[in-house]
């Protein structure tokens, strides 16, 4: 998966941008608010039709305009489709090859991209919620189902919330809404739980590798439930929803189920996020992101977009080369940084480097 171009108009600091690619390689170089962090802000919103900086679209927009328009040519193995998405007032428009798409989520990873920015950090310090975000935005990108599942477990979810709240109460109705939702529920935990396992093992070893430490890396997957199979996560998800029953009448809520699960980040027996330091928790990050490379690879056959985002500032130049060369050649990689060392320069001979400044993008040199 590759971008050949890049085309700008109205989006952030970019009046108008054009962008032709060739190198998988790519530095953009700059000083602060220049733009750089904004150009792979278009590529991700290609990607998943979000933001990673803004809950608003309209904050991507230029100020006293009425669109923003993000144009991207992708070759995906032997197939070049022009991807359009246009972000105004009313909401955003997709086409694919100038026809409207209807389903806006149906493109979510066609343009299939990771990212890494400083912010990922808060993955180890924010809220459950906010790591399950970031399984479900991860597995999304590869699994129409689960995201389909999502979709409907969220609808019985305030279903069966609304329902708890109703004085008058069938049993018939009742049972039949907690079959519906037990079953999209175990899809959506095995589906979490097979996720998890693979990206374990394709982090551990990118985080030996760039930190040199000994001490595997760990995702322990805190299920609802043990996973075992369907039948037996059933039987269990059955007796769970009958002992809390009483109580969830009581709160008006569910209090139990995959909408309340977590996940965390161990180093051998040592929890990062409690007892890392701060070289550890951003290996551990990165080796997550770097370690989706190879998840998706296996999953759609073909290697995703690599967006990093200012991670070169916190790696000793030991660490970056080895960032460097952990990275699978056939993938593209989108790198924003303050400069380049001179040792850097010489050791990535097919690189190209642009220089980014106040919205304008210019090649530099090709080493």
């Amino acid at each position: 998966m590759k971008i050949k171009h890049i085309e700008l108009k109205q989006f952030r600091n970019y009046d108008t941008l054009q962008l032709p690619l060739s190198n998988d390689l790519l530095f953009f170089l700059g000083n602060n608010a220049q733009g750089k962090t904004n150009l792979l802000e278009a590529i991700y919103y290609a990607s998943t039709t979000r933001s990673f900086r803004s809950s608003s679209d309209i904050e991507m927009i230029q100020f006293d305009k009425n669109f923003a328009k993000i144009d991207i040519d992708l070759q995906r193995e032997s197939d070049l489709s022009l991807l359009s998405l246009i972000i105004n007032k009313e909401g955003k428009y997709i086409t694919k090859d100038l026809n409207p798409v209807k389903k806006i989520s149906s493109m979510v990873g066609y343009l299939n991209a990771v990212m890494f920015c400083p912010s990922d950090m808060k993955v180890l310090f924010s809220s459950p919620k906010d790591r399950r975000k970031f399984i479900d935005i991860e597995l999304g990108k590869i699994s129409t189902k689960y995201m389909n599942d999502l979709v409907v477990f969220q609808k019985l979810l305030k279903e069966r919330n609304a329902y708890l709240k109703e004085t008058k109460f069938d049993e018939v109705y009742w049972s039949t809404l907690n079959e519906r939702f037990i079953e999209v529920e175990i899809d959506i935990i095995l589906a979490r739980y097979t996720f998890m396992e693979l990206l374990e093992k394709f982090a551990s070893y990118i985080y030996q590798y760039l930190s040199n430490e000994k001490e595997p890396l760990h995702l322990i997957y805190k299920s609802c439930i043990e996973v075992t199979n369907k039948e037996d996560m059933k039987r269990e998800l059955l007796s769970k929803y009958e002992k809390v029953f009483a109580k969830e009448r009581e709160y008006m809520m569910t209090l139990h189920g995959c909408h309340r699960e977590d996940f965390e980040i161990f180093l051998g027996d040592m929890d990062v996020s409690l007892y890392g330091s701060q070289g550890q928790k951003r290996s551990a990050i990165l080796s997550l992101k770097i370690g989706l490379l190879e998840v998706i690879r296996k999953k759609i056959g073909e290697y995703p977009i690599l967006l990093l985002d200012d991670v070169l500032s916190e790696l000793d130049e030991k660490r970056r080369i080895a960032l460097f060369q952990i990275i699978p050649r056939e993938v593209q990689t989108f790198i924003t940084s303050t400069e380049l060392s001179s040792r850097e320069r010489e050791y990535l001979p097919h690189c190209c480097i642009y220089t980014v400044e106040k919205g304008s993008i210019i090649k530099e040199e090709s080493l």
